[in-house]
Formats: C-alpha cells, sequence, structure tokens
C-alpha cells in the first residue's frame, strides 16, 4: 500500500485533515483581504486602502491552502471505502 493510500484508507482522517486546511485557508485568506489593521488617508475603510506585495503573496498562499484542503476533503470523500473482513 502506498503513503496515499494509506492516508485515503483512513477517511475520517483525510476529510478533518482537508477541513482544517480549508478553514484555515479561507480565514486567513479573508483576513488579508479585509486588512484590518490597515489604515491610509482619504479612505473611510481599511478595504480602500492598497494592498502591499508581501500581503498579496500571504493571501495567494492561504488561496492555494484553501484549494488544496478542498481537494483533500473531496478525495477523502470520493476514495473507495477499505473492505471489512
Amino acid at each position: 500500500m502506498t503513503a496515499a493510500g494509506a492516508l485515503l484508507a483512513r477517511r475520517p482522517l483525510t476529510v478533518m485533515i482537508g477541513s482544517v486546511l480549508s478553514v484555515g485557508g479561507a480565514v486567513v485568506a479573508a483576513t488579508f483581504f479585509l486588512q484590518p489593521w490597515r489604515s491610509c488617508e482619504g479612505e473611510d475603510t481599511s478595504v480602500g486602502c492598497a494592498m502591499l506585495p508581501g500581503d498579496a503573496s500571504v493571501m495567494q498562499v492561504a488561496g492555494l491552502v484553501f484549494l488544496t484542503g478542498v481537494i483533500v476533503v473531496a478525495a477523502g470523500l470520493l476514495a473507495p471505502r477499505p473492505e471489512r473482513r
């Protein structure tokens, strides 16, 4: 059995790991999109301020983590159930 096969054999663990990745990535991406710590002149809200390159990089990585989590959850749910003996 390969490492991927062993992980998929543990469906609840795979779904849980994917869920944690998805939620974590979504929270970080949303936080960096809203930028509650930023303020700039001429804007009433922090969302109107320009995003720094470092913030954009973190948001992109968080988006990739979110997509990876969604794929892991889908793989866990679509994997065939192991045979019971």
